[in-house]
C-alpha cells in the first residue's frame, strides 16, 4: 500500500491509521502477497475499505476505532486493530462480530505481524516436495537406462 492508499482509508472511515501498522505494511513483505484479500492480512486498500465498511453497516456497536486488517478466504473469522493505542492491538473476531469470544486478544501489532509474516513466507511442502519429485524422476531414468543397458548386454551375448 501507498500513502495514497492509506489516505483513501482514513478519509472513507474516519480513523487515523497506527504509524506502526503503516510502517509493516507499506511495502508489503511478502511479494506474492502484495494487493491480496485472501489472507488474514490485506494489502488492498479499495476491499479493506469496502469490509470495515459493511461490517460497519451490519454490526450494531461497531465502534469507529476498530479496524478490519483481514480475513482468511473461507475463514468466517478475522482480524482487526484498535486504532487507538500507538501498540495497535491486534483483536481476534469471532465469525466478525464483536461478543465475548471476540477481542484484544493478540498482543501489539508489530510482534503479531512479525509471526504472521513468517508463518505466511513459509511454504509447507513448496520446495521439498519439488526436490523429492525430482529426486524420484531422476532415480526412475536411471533405472530405466540400467534395464535398458542390462537387455542390450544380455541379447549381444
Amino acid at each position: 500500500m501507498t500513502k495514497v492508499d492509506f489516505s483513501r482509508i482514513e478519509d472513507a472511515l474516519a480513523v487515523r491509521l497506527p504509524d506502526v501498522y503503516r510502517r509493516r505494511v507499506a511495502p508489503f513483505p511478502i511479494p506474492r502477497e502484495e494487493g491480496n484479500t485472501e489472507t488474514q492480512v490485506w494489502d488492498d486498500a479499495g476491499a479493506l475499505i469496502a469490509l470495515n465498511q459493511r461490517l460497519r453497516a451490519e454490526v450494531e456497536g461497531w465502534p469507529p476505532w476498530l479496524f478490519v486488517i483481514g480475513q482468511s478466504v473461507g475463514d468466517p473469522c478475522g482480524y482487526a486493530i484498535d486504532t487507538r493505542d500507538p501498540e495497535c492491538p491486534v483483536w481476534w473476531l469471532e465469525q466478525m462480530r464483536l461478543g465475548p469470544d471476540s477481542g484484544p486478544s493478540q498482543g501489539p501489532f508489530d510482534p503479531w505481524f512479525s509471526h504472521w509474516v513468517t508463518d505466511t513466507s513459509e511454504e509447507p511442502g513448496g520446495s521439498s516436495c519439488f526436490g523429492l519429485l525430482l529426486a524420484w524422476g531422476i532415480l526412475s531414468v536411471i533405472v530405466l537406462v540400467a534395464c535398458w543397458v542390462w537387455v542390450v548386454y544380455r541379447t549381444a551375448r
